[in-house]
Order: structure tokens, then sequence, then C-alpha cells
């Protein structure tokens, strides 16, 4: 008769467990939060449909206006799809005077910051929207279905400078929307709109707190 040792005989039923739950370790299955597309950014997007719309974001250099970007994704292999118009659905008010309609071919994507009339920095819009607001707006394809959006609304600082291209904001940024930039002299406390003619939202960044 084989005789074993107090350790064998305590790894032996750890083995054992460790086998049996082997099978539900190895996978997550279908259907879990792992397998879900998870977006950590700020903008926004809506899938699901026949067209995506992704990376969603009003850009606002200063008060009244802005540019909004957008990424549209066709996952139809077969019809191209076109983006109708744009309208502002609540609060804060978003409007589009100048849109006009964007096609997206068949398995493919149209970036507003690429489109040919649309503008360099996306699709400029006017409203009474700021900086941390969120815009509701919605998209109207042409097969009559729309995208709903709360749109956030960014100032045109550090990754965002130039993109609002809107009433040429980008020459309308003062000298100390460079955080690179000392500060200069009888500007306005940090985090508060500067007073100059350009009427430019501050880009300057708060002084670091120190305990």
């Amino acid at each position: 008769m084989t005789r074993r040792s107090p350790l064998a005989r305590r790894l032996v039923p750890a083995a054992a467990l460790l086998v049996i739950g082997a099978p539900a370790l190895a996978s997550c299955g279908f259907d879990y939060q792992t397998n879900q597309v998870n977006t950590i950014s700020h903008d926004v997007g809506e899938r699901g449909g026949t067209l995506d719309a992704i990376g969603v974001v009003l850009v606002s250099a200063q008060p009244g206006s802005g540019t909004l970007v957008t990424t549209f994704v066709n996952q139809s292999p077969e019809s191209a799809a076109t983006v109708e118009s744009l309208a502002g659905t609540g609060e804060p008010v978003v409007d589009a005077p100048s849109f006009e309609p964007i096609e997206v071919p068949p398995l493919d994507r149209v970036t507003t910051t690429d489109q040919e009339g649309v503008g360099v920095g996306g699709i400029p819009v006017e409203g009474d929207f700021v900086p941390g607001d969120f815009a509701p707006i919605e998209y109207t394809l042409d097969d009559g279905t729309t995208i709903d959006l709360n749109v956030p609304v960014v100032p045109g600082c550090r990754q965002w400078e130039g993109v609002d291209t809107s009433s040429d904001a980008d020459a309308l940024q003062p000298e100390a929307a460079d955080p690179q930039l000392e500060e200069p002299e009888g500007t306005e406390e940090p985090g508060e709109q500067l007073e100059s003619d350009s009427n430019a939202w501050d880009c300057v960044l708060p002084e670091p707190f120190h305990h």
C-alpha cells in the first residue's frame, strides 16, 4: 500500500478543482462586456445601423459658433449612404445653415475634416453652446432614418487647436492659447474668458494645486 505525504494529500484536491474550473476561466463566452466596443474619449458615436457616426465632437474656439467633426462609416457592401441634413433638436441650440449632403460609398468611410466643401475642420455650426455643454443634434439619412446624438462641446485648445474653422476661429486664437508659452501680463485669471477683441475662449491651463 502506497502512503502519501500530508502535502500530497492536500495538492490532489486542489489540482482537481483547477481542472474542473479551467473551462470557465478559459473564455468569457459571448455577449460579455469584454467583447463590446469601448472607446475612452471626449467624443461620442452611434453604431448599429447601416451608417455609423463615430468620433463626433463640437469644437468651439469662440462664443456663437463652432465646428462639428464626425466620421461616417458605411457598413453596406452594396449601397452608398447619404447624410441629407443636420439639425439641432434641443438646448443648447445648434444650427448648420451651410450644411451640404455627404455621400459615403459602400464599405467606406468619410470624415468631415476631409470632405471637400465641408470645411477644413468639419461642419461649421452656430448656436448658444459653450464648452462643457452637450448639444443634441440629429443627422437624417437618405433612407429616412436618423442618428441622434448628444455631442460634447469642447474648446478649440490643445488637441483641438485649429479644428474650429468657423469665422476664421483659428486666426482669432490669442497667443495665451499655447500652454507652452508663459502667461502674458495683464490677462485674466486662469479659467476665465479673455477680455480681448478676439473674444476667444481662454486656453490657459490653471495653475497646479499644491498641498
